[in-house]
């Protein structure tokens, strides 16, 4: 989004924080904000429809993690997918990333019956999700870092950078 490191670090890293002791992206929601308007050259309104919506919606570590996962129990259980197989479930993933809330732990158990299906044993899904609490900080902090990510790639994809600049220059 052309935006320099530190200014992204700076916006971003308070979020973080929130992110990492709650396990929430809505919890970090306030602080994405507040960021946003600080250290990035966005105006309110924009930052904050693009941030409200990016963490209601918008969970990019569900992806990465739950294909992981899945590689994860192919290794142990001896499974074997082929590309068609991991696409629909890639899919699968992000449209469960849509409809599960960004609160803590709210994504293991809709994913179950995907992993069942898979030849997954319930046992050992249940097994790798008690790990869940730890795993859920990094995950949330990659969901909040993501967040400010998209609000960044869609101002400038929107132009709303320069359009504040123009509309500055006309003021003046």
């Amino acid at each position: 989004g052309r935006v320099s490191w530190r200014a992204f670090a700076g916006a971003s890293a308070p979020a973080q924080a929130v992110a990492a002791s709650s396990r929430s992206s809505m919890a970090s929601l306030p602080a994405l904000i507040d960021g946003a308007q600080r250290h990035l050259p966005y105006s309110q309104g924009v930052s904050n429809f693009i941030l409200s919506l990016a963490t209601s919606t918008f969970k990019i570590n569900r992806t990465v993690s739950s294909t992981t996962t899945l590689l994860f129990y192919a290794y142990v259980y001896g499974l074997n997918f082929d590309l068609i197989t991991l696409g629909v479930f890639i899919l699968t993933v992000i449209a469960q990333s849509f409809t599960t809330p960004g609160i803590p732990g709210g994504a293991p158990m809709p994913m179950l019956p995907v992993y069942v299906a898979l030849g997954v044993p319930v046992e050992g899904y249940i097994l790798l999700h008690t790990t869940e609490p730890i795993t859920d900080l990094v995950k949330t902090v990659v969901n909040v870092t993501g967040n400010m990510t998209a609000l960044t790639i869609v101002s400038r994809i929107a132009g709303v950078e320069e359009e504040e600049e123009e509309s500055t220059k006309q003021t003046k």
